[in-house]
């Protein structure tokens, strides 16, 4: 166990919703996060994002979603130790959650998609499933992407 990532976030975000027909709505807004560590400056970071979502109802039951976002400000990298890394990094620490990796904080630009499917099972529950994208980019060429599917089942109490 570590309490390397032990800390606060903060999220501040403002958006405009729009209903473009009965079953097409869209946000587009801009957002920005903070996060104090309570152990590591690595983990200490901020950015600031816009983001354009889109929603359409295919009836009572389900729909379909999107949104994009992208990011400006810090990313942290866990790696192995990195010569490259350490003349670019904002601040490092050794992760021992990933054995002998270090953690790094970078300046970076990141964009994610989303696009997804809502099924309401009932009126307390939802299953939802979607497909992330995401690509980092960092100074010096340092760049990162990753693709993950996620399945939730929402329930409302």
């Amino acid at each position: 166990q570590s309490e390397l990532r032990d800390g606060a976030r903060f999220n501040v975000n403002a958006a405009v919703h729009q209903r473009l027909t009965e079953r097409l709505s869209t946000n587009v807004g801009a957002a920005y996060e903070k996060r104090i560590a309570d152990n590591a400056d690595v983990f200490a970071w901020q950015r600031y994002s816009v983001f354009l979502a889109g929603n359409y109802q295919l009836n009572e039951k389900s729909a379909l979603f999107a949104s994009y976002t992208h990011h400006i400000g810090d990313q942290v990298f866990v790696a192995t130790p990195s010569p490259a890394f350490k003349q670019i990094a904002n601040a490092i620490a050794d992760d021992p959650v990933f054995g002998k990796r270090r953690a790094y904080r970078l300046d970076a630009e990141a964009d994610t998609l989303n696009i997804g499917a809502d099924y309401r099972i009932n009126s307390n529950n939802k299953l939802n499933v979607g497909l992330q994208y995401a690509l980092i980019q960092a100074e010096a060429s340092h760049e990162y992407d990753a693709t993950q599917l996620h399945i939730s089942w929402l329930h409302r109490f």
